[in-house]
C-alpha cells in the first residue's frame, strides 16, 4: 500500500551542481521578460533550471533565455518558482506537506519568501509560487524552500544587477539645442520596478557640477515601470556671451545611472534699440532711451544696463523689468536717460548675463 508522504526540501538557488540533484526533486526557475517579436511580456525559463513534466500555465515566450537573463535585476524581475516531486506515488487525497521558502541576498536573510501552493490540475507533489526579485543591494540570489523529509535540489547561481533607468528629455534622443536661460525642459525618468522607487536627478554645465542630487518620486502606474516626471529651468550657462555650453542630466535610482542626455545651450537673442529714430541727434538735458528686447521666458526678466558718457560712467547697473504682452516671442523694458554733458555716449547691457549689442551715439550740447 501507497502511504502518504511529507515532504521536505531544500533549494537552494546559489551555485550550479546540477549532478548532486536527487532524481525525486525537480526545480524550475521562469522570469518575466520581453517578446520583442511579439511586443508582449512572456516567461522564460532561466537556463541551468530543470525541464518540468507539467504545462506551467505561463504565457512561455516561444524562444528560450538568454544568457543574459539569467542575470536579474534588484527590485523588478519577477519570477515563478516551480518544485516537481518524480518518481514518488502518493495516496489519493493524503495530506501533502506544503513547502514554504525563504529569500536570501549574499547571505543575508531577507523579509520577501515565496509561498509555494500546490499546482491546479498536476498530479500531487508540483508546487508553485512567484518571487520579486528583493531591491537589497547584493550581487547573488538564493532561495531556500523547505518542507519535512530532507529532499533537496540541485543548486544555482542567479547574478543581481541594479536595473538601468531611462531618461527623457523633451523628446530629445542623444544630444540636442536649447537656448540658455529660457523656458524649462520636461524630464521623465523610468526603470523597470515592481515598486516605488526614487531617482536623483544630476546637472552639470561646461563641466561644472551645479545640481548633485535632486530626487524625483518613481511611481507604479501600471505594468512593472515606476516613473515620474518633472520641469527643470534651462539654466542660462557659464561664462555668458562667450559661445555655447553643454548641458549634461542623468539620474540614479538605486545606485545604477541612465545614459546621459546633453543639451547644447545656444546664447540668447539680445538687443538693444535706441528710442529715437535714426539717425538720432541727442542733446544735453534733452531725455531719450533705449528699449531691450529679449526671449519671452527668459530668466531673469530683467535687464542691466550701464550708460557712459565721454569715456564716464553715467547711470552704473540700472535694472530693467521685461514685461508686457510678448511680442513675436519676445517680450521688453524701456530704460529712460538724460543726458547731462556732451560727448560720446555708450549704452552697455545684458540679460541673464548675456549681452546687447552696444548702442555708440554722440551728445551735443544744447542750443
Amino acid at each position: 500500500m501507497r502511504t502518504a508522504l511529507a515532504i521536505s526540501l531544500l533549494l537552494a538557488l546559489t551555485t550550479g551542481c546540477d549532478d548532486q540533484r536527487p532524481d525525486p526533486l525537480r526545480v524550475g526557475v521562469f522570469v518575466l521578460t520581453r517578446d520583442d517579436g511579439a511586443a508582449r511580456d512572456c516567461w522564460v525559463q532561466l537556463p541551468g533550471t530543470d525541464t518540468l513534466s507539467f504545462a506551467t500555465g505561463l504565457d512561455e515566450c516561444p524562444r528560450a533565455a538568454t544568457d543574459a537573463e539569467r542575470t536579474l535585476r534588484r527590485g523588478a524581475d519577477q519570477l515563478q518558482v516551480f518544485a516537481e516531486y518524480t518518481g514518488l506515488e502518493f495516496d489519493e487525497g493524503a495530506a501533502i506537506a506544503t513547502p514554504t521558502a525563504r529569500v536570501s541576498v549574499d547571505g543575508v536573510p531577507q523579509a520577501t519568501g515565496v509561498a509555494l501552493r500546490q499546482v491546479a490540475g498536476v498530479e500531487a507533489g508540483a508546487f508553485s509560487g512567484p518571487l520579486t526579485v528583493p531591491s537589497t543591494v547584493g550581487g547573488l540570489l538564493s532561495l531556500a524552500v523547505e518542507a519535512n523529509v530532507g529532499y533537496a535540489s540541485g543548486t544555482y547561481s542567479f547574478p543581481l544587477v541594479a536595473a538601468t533607468p531611462d531618461l527623457l528629455v523633451d523628446g530629445c534622443a542623444g544630444t540636442c539645442r536649447h537656448v540658455a536661460a529660457v523656458g524649462s525642459i520636461v524630464v521623465t525618468v523610468s526603470v523597470p520596478a515592481a515598486s516605488a522607487r526614487t531617482a536623483t536627478l544630476r546637472q552639470s554645465l561646461g563641466g561644472r557640477l551645479i545640481d548633485a542630487g535632486t530626487p524625483l518620486p518613481l511611481a507604479v502606474a501600471s505594468g512593472r515601470v515606476a516613473s515620474g516626471t518633472t520641469r527643470i529651468d534651462v539654466p542660462a550657462g557659464t561664462g555668458a556671451g562667450d559661445g555655447t555650453h553643454e548641458w549634461i542630466i542623468d539620474a540614479e535610482v538605486d545606485g545604477q545611472r541612465s545614459p546621459a542626455t546633453r543639451l547644447i545651450l545656444d546664447p540668447p537673442s539680445i538687443r538693444a534699440e535706441p528710442l529715437c529714430v535714426a539717425p538720432c541727434r541727442l542733446q544735453v538735458g534733452v531725455r531719450t532711451g533705449v528699449r531691450i528686447v529679449a526671449p519671452e521666458g527668459i530668466r531673469p526678466a530683467t535687464a542691466k544696463v550701464n550708460l557712459f558718457v565721454a569715456g564716464a560712467p553715467s547711470v552704473p547697473d540700472a535694472t530693467v523689468n521685461l514685461s508686457g504682452a510678448a511680442v513675436a516671442g519676445e517680450i521688453s523694458g524701456i530704460f529712460t536717460f538724460t543726458p547731462e554733458a556732451a560727448g560720446t555716449l555708450v549704452v552697455e547691457s545684458t540679460v541673464a548675463g548675456f549681452p546687447a549689442n552696444t548702442i555708440t551715439d554722440t551728445v551735443v550740447p544744447a542750443p
